[in-house]
């Protein structure tokens, strides 16, 4: 799924970089930065994987991705193996972080606040 996307990102021109976030992607002045998280199927994984991908991406966007895209503004992305529930979508976009998932053959589809951010870059999510 990592490779999947930077693959992607790579495509659309975009410099990367990884560890310890999956990835960060610079293009131009717009920086993403992804966390990648597999599923197991059970409600109480999906609890687990949207917290940490929560916590990693709050805590890497000032730690660990501001120094590496300085000035460039940060999108921070939650990526699944496949779709996590509605109220986790949302409860990830309140802390500005867009939720996409893998939809097959290396091709992704999101959320609003993810094709807003990725759209650009990802022809499926325009």
């Amino acid at each position: 799924m990592v490779q999947a996307l930077a693959r992607r990102l790579a495509l659309a021109g975009a410099t990367l970089y990884e560890d310890p976030f999956d990835i960060l992607a610079l293009i131009a002045a717009t920086g993403l930065l992804v966390e990648a998280k597999t599923l197991d199927g059970t409600d109480i994984d999906e609890r687990e994987r949207v917290r940490d991908a929560l916590a990693q991406l709050l805590y890497y966007e000032p730690f660990a991705a501001a120094p590496v895209v300085g000035q460039a503004a940060i999108h921070k992305i939650a990526c699944f193996e496949r779709p996590i529930t509605a109220d986790h979508r949302t409860w990830l976009n309140a802390s500005g972080i867009g939720v996409m998932w893998m939809v097959g053959n290396g091709r992704f589809a999101g959320d609003q606040l993810a094709v807003r951010v990725l759209g650009p870059y990802l022809e499926e999510l325009r």
